[in-house]
């Protein structure tokens, strides 16, 4: 790859793919809530047995922990969706340049330098850019050609982005974002 590489296209992310996206960014947190869950469960069952079976404490910390490790873990990721999907579900313009990146939508503009980006992460149907520890931009791959999608990962990793993990080397079998 040359080092004046410049790859540009135009991609819209959907609520799935913001979705999936927030999900892995948040599932450090989102683990730690539902093992908090699940032990006020067991707190749940160790205080029905020291009362001498009174289920009262079982159903209580039973519907406590649910709500804890299911329900509480769901509502969060529904409503960073929901705050971000007007802003982001848009067709946007990615820019990956030798000096920096750019994403522009009808309303937005952002530039930055690959300094921003710490890593990414290849999820199905997108590439999840980690801007910091709490930011990040979703780059759908759907609609790239194996091509481009290569051009991408390795302009990524030339300007010293990192693979958080184990990635594939194409997009071949991602369902591309729905409309």
């Amino acid at each position: 790859m040359g080092a004046d590489l410049t790859l540009t296209f135009q991609a819209q992310p959907d609520k799935r793919l913001l979705t999936a996206a927030i999900r892995h960014i948040l599932r450090t947190r989102l683990l730690i809530v539902r093992v908090l869950g699940a032990f006020v469960v067991l707190c749940g069952v160790y205080t029905m047995i020291i009362t001498n079976g009174n289920l009262f404490y079982l159903v209580f910390y039973g519907l406590l922990g649910l709500f804890l490790g299911a329900g509480l873990s769901e509502l969060v990721v529904w409503r960073s969706v929901r705050a971000s999907v007007d802003m982001s579900a848009r067709p946007t313009r990615f820019r990956f340049a030798p000096d920096g990146l750019g994403v522009s939508t009808d309303v937005a503009q952002t530039g930055m330098s690959w300094a921003a980006v710490t890593d990414f992460t290849v999820l199905p149907g997108q590439i999840v850019l980690r801007i910091s520890k709490r930011q990040f931009i979703c780059v759908p791959t759907g609609g790239l050609t194996e091509e481009e999608f290569v051009q991408l990962r390795t302009l990524l990793r030339d300007r010293g982005a990192v693979a958080s993990h184990a990635a594939p080397e194409s997009p071949a079998g991602v369902r591309p974002p729905t409309p």
